[in-house]
């Protein structure tokens, strides 16, 4: 007879925990729900939303090392493990005007600053914010971004080009292409 260990992680240990407290079973015997109108039950999504909770720990790590940087290095993994073509690539950007306060943005967010900029829908007394997207020849998305409202087209452009190109420098470095 041969054993072999095996590692599940933290997820799958604290979801057997919550099922063998009934917590499962608890949430679908109280709440009405119709097993054939849903795929799974309002004690599996409770079970999900728990763990999710749990895990959420391993957000703020992520958050901390930078979002789009972890996103960003791992779709560039899978692209050039999986072939994606390269020679040809598009960018564009767009813009929303959106309507409100804003009063928590500031240039200084990790994210992007809702702010006044060029209005593509002529209405200057609106702030916005942007989004870039590259893609491939294919329009495979490469990388994606929030732009700041004031952010203008050919620095995004040359933003976008340098992050693939560090981007597929740094795993083509590493060793992690393919």
């Amino acid at each position: 007879m041969s054993l072999r260990a095996l590692s599940a992680g933290s997820g799958a240990m604290i979801g057997h925990i919550i099922r063998e407290l009934g917590i499962v079973e608890t949430v679908d015997n109280m709440v009405k729900w119709d097993p054939k109108q849903c795929k799974h039950s309002p004690g599996t999504h409770v079970l999900a939303m728990l763990i999710n909770i749990f895990m959420g720990r391993t957000l703020d790590k992520i958050l901390d090392a930078g979002p789009k940087k972890v996103f960003g290095a791992a779709a560039m993994r899978a692209a050039l493990r999986e072939d994606v073509e390269f020679d040809v690539v598009r960018s564009d950007t767009t813009s929303w005007a959106v309507k409100g306060l804003f009063e928590s943005s500031s240039p200084d967010d990790q994210a992007f600053y809702v702010t006044h900029g060029y209005s593509r829908d002529h209405r200057p007394d609106l702030k916005q914010a942007g989004y870039g997207l590259v893609v491939n020849g294919e329009g495979i998305p490469l990388l994606g971004h929030a732009l700041d409202g004031n952010e203008e087209e050919p620095r995004s452009y040359r933003r976008q080009e340098h992050e693939i190109h560090l981007q597929a420098a740094c795993d083509i470095c590493a060793g992690t292409a393919g």
